[in-house]
């Protein structure tokens, strides 16, 4: 699986015309999953363009509750299941800028499973973290933290993102593409190097 994380970069235009760049450029093996997580005010853009391509819609975030509640300016599972079939969670930034915790992003992952919304879960240690030895600790704290409570068959439908903080991270299977994503040519050559 091979994920381009947009970040807060495309309004629904440029994001429609990058959607439609990967589309067209797009020679990727069967065995390559490409995942496509644009800003919220892009997804109904992009989704238009994507159909039919078999490239997959994410989202960057959602709101821990479930649909209903006085929360001004989030975005439930809810609002979101019937939309993307992605949601990341637990990335690096989200913990950093937001302070969001393991039991946060615990509640994040079981109001997509119940929504049916595959969790891109991100997990990773800090430079100083890792040049104390701690990544392992670290790492386990935070899948343990955030798989509280899930069943064995919830867990397997969770994809893990290992984005250690202080360097560009993949997956065993993938990868998690931050700013190379912005850019049709140079995201499609990562995804067709696995």
């Amino acid at each position: 699986i091979v994920i381009a994380n947009w970040k807060m970069f495309t309004d629904p235009l440029d994001g429609a015309q990058l959607a439609h760049d990967i589309v067209h450029s797009c020679q990727i093996v069967s065995s390559v999953d490409v995942v496509i997580c644009p800003p919220f005010v892009s997804l109904t853009e992009v989704r238009k363009v994507i159909s039919g391509s078999g490239i997959k819609l994410g989202a960057q975030n959602i709101f821990w509750e479930p649909n209903e509640g006085s929360y001004t300016g989030e975005i439930s599972a809810q609002m979101i299941s019937g939309l993307c079939e992605y949601v990341i969670v637990g990335h690096s930034e989200r913990r950093l800028f937001y302070g969001e915790t393991n039991e946060l992003i615990n509640q994040k992952v079981k109001q997509l499973l119940k929504n049916n919304i595959t969790p891109i879960l991100c997990c990773g240690e800090s430079l100083s973290e890792r040049e104390s030895n701690d990544q392992e600790k670290v790492v386990s704290i935070q899948l343990g933290g955030a798989l509280t409570g899930l069943t064995k068959e919830e867990v397997a439908k969770v994809v893990f993102a290992y984005e250690p903080v202080w360097a560009i991270g993949t997956d065993i299977d993938g990868g998690l593409i931050g700013g190379a994503a912005l850019n049709a040519d140079s995201f499609l050559a990562i995804a067709n190097s696995f």
